[in-house]
C-alpha cells in the first residue's frame, strides 16, 4: 500500500507525480482517496490519461460514483 508514502510527499508541495503499473488504481481508487483525506485541492483533482477513450471512461465513472457532472 503506497498510500501513506504518496499522502506524506503530498503534505509539502500539494501535488504529486505518481506512475505505477496498470490496474494499480491510479485512475479509479486514487482520486478518492485523495478526496477522502481532505488535502488542500480546491476541490480539482486532475488525472492525466494518454488515450482519450480511457479519459473519457474514467470521467464517467468517477462523476457517476460521485454523483456529479463531468467537467
Amino acid at each position: 500500500n503506497c498510500i501513506p508514502e504518496l499522502l506524506s510527499r503530498w503534505a509539502p508541495l500539494n501535488y504529486a507525480i505518481l506512475q505505477a503499473p496498470p490496474g494499480t488504481g491510479k485512475t479509479t481508487c486514487l482520486p478518492y482517496v485523495l478526496l477522502e483525506h481532505n488535502l488542500n485541492l480546491n476541490k480539482r483533482i486532475l488525472v492525466i490519461e494518454p488515450r482519450r477513450i480511457a479519459a473519457r471512461n474514467a470521467a464517467l465513472r468517477l462523476s457517476q460514483n460521485l454523483g456529479t457532472e463531468i467537467g
